[in-house]
């Protein structure tokens, strides 16, 4: 990657801003950036939206173990940046229980085994009954 095009820099709560101007390649680079363990937000200028975007990490996808992304801006659209790092998460409140929402990404979420692994695990071993229910 040429330093010239994209530059980075280390904020504090280990984030990340992304310079795009003119530079080739730096999608490719965030999508880099998703799998180091120290990265959990990355802010970039999005040309097509003409702004400032953020990305957060989620949580490792439940079945593949892929770290998952979200943007603030809630337009987590696989086919951008995010790829198939895009979360797809489970929540519980759609299943009629309570208890956080389980990390899945893109593809896991889209793929039938292991969509039903996911829902599987987190109906056993993450999620509870509403009181008053069943």
């Amino acid at each position: 990657m040429d330093a010239s095009t994209t530059s980075t820099t280390t904020m504090p709560g280990y984030s990340l801003r992304v310079h795009t101007a003119d530079g080739p390649g730096w999608a490719q680079m965030l999508r880099v950036m998703f799998a180091r363990p120290e990265v959990v937000v990355i802010e970039y200028h999005d040309d097509w939206r003409r702004t400032d975007r953020v990305l957060r990490f989620v949580g490792r996808c439940i079945v593949c173990q892929c770290r998952t992304w979200a943007a603030d801006d809630g337009e987590n659209d696989p086919r951008g940046v995010l790829g198939d790092s895009a979360a797809s998460p489970l929540h519980a409140g759609d299943c009629e229980m309570t208890g956080p929402d389980v990390p899945l990404c893109f593809l896991c979420a889209n793929e039938y085994d292991s969509y039903q692994a996911a829902y599987e695990h987190a109906t056993r071993n993450v999620w509870h009954q509403r009181e008053g229910s069943g």
